[in-house]
């Protein structure tokens, strides 16, 4: 099926979790509870993103919803110029601070050390410290990133996550 990665018949809590994911309006609360008993890895995606209300949880909206949000991020790195001398003291620290805490990333995480993820890495961060001025990055909000990166681009790459 789409979520299950395989042609093996679902789990019944795999199931349950489908259920819920399709429902045209899920519960939050009963998603949370049910995610207790531990979320299947092909399924780690979609119900993350709806329990930290990224994704909305009428189910007719949430295409158009991550695909606005997807569009808005674009746009928002197209804005930024990261590679150019035109920073302001505050961002130009942050940045200086991410790069140095990049490498410091899951050090013995191959996928950490890879190049394409710090980038991706960079970007998120530095974004987020310019959209958040009032607390901007600060030491360690690049570990707050791991279990996320694990995730989303498990489900990306078709690993689980």
């Amino acid at each position: 099926g789409r979520w299950s990665g395989t042609d093996t018949p679902l789990s019944p809590l795999h199931q349950k979790f489908l259920h819920h994911l399709t429902s045209p309006n899920l519960s939050l609360p009963s998603l949370r509870s049910l995610s207790w008993l531990g979320v299947p890895p092909s399924l780690r995606g979609p119900v993350w993103r709806l329990l930290l209300s990224y994704a909305p949880t009428n189910y007719d909206r949430r295409s158009a919803v991550l695909k606005r949000k997807r569009d808005e991020y674009a746009r928002a790195l197209q804005s930024l110029h990261m590679d150019t001398d035109s920073h302001t003291k505050s961002t130009a620290a942050a940045l200086r601070q991410i790069l140095v805490d990049l490498p410091r990333t899951e050090p013995k995480s191959p996928l950490f050390q890879c190049a394409a993820v710090q980038g991706m890495l960079r970007r998120v961060l530095y974004l987020w410290s310019v959209r958040n001025p009032a607390c901007g990055y600060v030491q360690g909000l690049n570990d707050v990133c791991c279990p996320l990166v694990y995730v989303f681009l498990g489900e990306r790459c078709g690993g689980e996550g």
